[in-house]
């Protein structure tokens, strides 16, 4: 989870870089459309890669939820990868 944090902030880093370059370059971009838009997809990327791990941890949560409800005495042990 650090090197998502770490990987977010990069990201954020180089695209307020990309984002100073490009209202520097075009008179018709100001400043703060320029961080606002890169804000937005930096946000998007962030989004669409923890997809995975929500995925991830729906199924852990419907296993544990599954396992949890066996009657007592049930040694059956069903995991699915």
């Amino acid at each position: 989870m650090m090197t998502q944090h770490v990987c977010a902030d990069t990201m954020r880093s180089i695209a307020v870089l990309v984002a100073a370059a490009i209202a520097a370059l075009f008179d018709a971009v100001s400043p703060d459309e320029a961080d606002a838009t890169a804000a937005v997809v930096v946000s998007c990327i962030i989004i669409v890669s923890l997809l995975p791990l929500l995925q991830g941890l729906y199924l852990t949560a419907s296993e544990i939820w599954i396992l949890t409800r066996r009657p007592p005495g049930d040694a059956r042990v069903s995991l699915t990868v």
